[in-house]
Order: C-alpha cells, then sequence, then structure tokens
C-alpha cells in the first residue's frame, strides 16, 4: 500500500497493512539499517498516516521490521536526505533546520492522530526511534526491547523530537533526566527508574 521506496533497496521503506477488525499495522521497514530514519522512511510515514486519516481505522500499530524498531536517525550517510534545498545557495543550517523541522512535524502528527497508537516495540528503540515511542499512546515491549535517548552520546541534545518534553511526563522528571544526560540503555533486566513503556511481553514480534 506504500510506493516509498527504501533508499538504494527495491522494497518499501513503510509498510502499511490492514489487520482484522480495522487494526492498521505501520511497519518500518529499512532493517538493514534497524529501520533508522532517512528521507524515504519519513515519506513512508507521512503517507501512512495520510492513508490512516480517512477515518476506516480503529487503532494503529507501529512496528519494525527486523530485530530492530527504529534505531534513530540514520548517520550512515547512505539513506536518502531528509530534505532537499531549496537551491544550490541555501545554507547548510537552514537545511539542517528544515530537516528538523519535518522530523518533528512527522512526530505531531502521530501524537494528534484521532485514533490510539501503539508501538509494538521489538527491538533497539533509541533516538529518533525513542521518539517514536513516546508520541504513541501505548507502548508494548518483547523481551529483544532496548530504549535509551541516546543523543548524547552523538553529540547531540535530547530536546530534539520533543523527547524533553514527553519523556518526564511518562517516566517523570528524575528518570528522565538519567536517561538524557547519560544515554543509558534501558532494557526489561536492566530498567531504568520508571519503565517507559506500557507493558512488557513474552512474544518477541
Amino acid at each position: 500500500m506504500n510506493n516509498d521506496v527504501a533508499y538504494g533497496f527495491d522494497m518499501p521503506a513503510v509498510e502499511l497493512e490492514t489487520l482484522e477488525d480495522n487494526i492498521a499495522c505501520i511497519t518500518l521497514n529499512r532493517s538493514e539499517r534497524l529501520n533508522a530514519i532517512d528521507g524515504s522512511l519519513i515519506d513512508g510515514v507521512d503517507a501512512a498516516l495520510d492513508v490512516l486519516g480517512n477515518g476506516q481505522y480503529r487503532v494503529a500499530i507501529i512496528t519494525g521490521a527486523g530485530r530492530g524498531f527504529c534505531a534513530g536517525a540514520d548517520l550512515s550517510g547512505t539513506g536518502q536526505a531528509w530534505t532537499q534545498p531549496a537551491g544550490p545557495a541555501t545554507p547548510p543550517v537552514k537545511v539542517r533546520y528544515d530537516a528538523q523541522v519535518r522530523l518533528a512535524n512527522l512526530y505531531t502528527r502521530i501524537y494528534e492522530l484521532d485514533i490510539p497508537v501503539i508501538a509494538a516495540v521489538n527491538g533497539v528503540a533509541v533516538g529518533g526511534g525513542l521518539a517514536f515511542t513516546l508520541v504513541s499512546d501505548i507502548r508494548v515491549a518483547s523481551e529483544q526491547a532496548r530504549y535509551g535517548s541516546v543523543f548524547i552520546k552523538a553529540g547531540f541534545s535530547s530536546m530534539d523530537m520533543g523527547t524533553s518534553y514527553l519523556l518526564p511526563k511518562i517516566v517523570g522528571a528524575g528518570v528522565a533526566r538519567e536517561l538524557m544526560l547519560t544515554g543509558h540503555i534501558s532494557t526489561r533486566k536492566r530498567p531504568t527508574g520508571s519503565s517507559s513503556c506500557t507493558r512488557w511481553s513474552r512474544r518477541t514480534t
């Protein structure tokens, strides 16, 4: 149902399917990059949200293909750009700003969706991947799930993508500060204070 092909691969970056009882399932489908965020993935999620806005669905599930949920921004340099410069004279800072705005708008669309959104976290969910879970209404994690606000480990701030706003509301201010300032990875066996997931599941998918 989606024609946005993963950059460099002959497959959709995001798949949208209808499950029973009008439940939609959005699958982030760049498994070779642990579903890291690039322009094709943003395009795919945007297109899926357009479909979800037609009133047909009761609930939406977001999950990841393969062994990861979403590893955050694709910093490999091999993915499709999040935005394109308006022209050759566009300053690099403007390009980066527009890219941040585009991703922030995507998260806002999920957060403001008229139907409940469930993040089915099947593996690593860090950085922008964590943000996908935070804008969801319910977070269900498999035993393989790993959460982390790891921006600081890449020299970035956790102020981006709604993390600094939503994470304290979900886990409390103290735990949120620890996660954002240390980049600690939380798992079922090694949680950090209050868990950022709603429920842990023994199922692997």
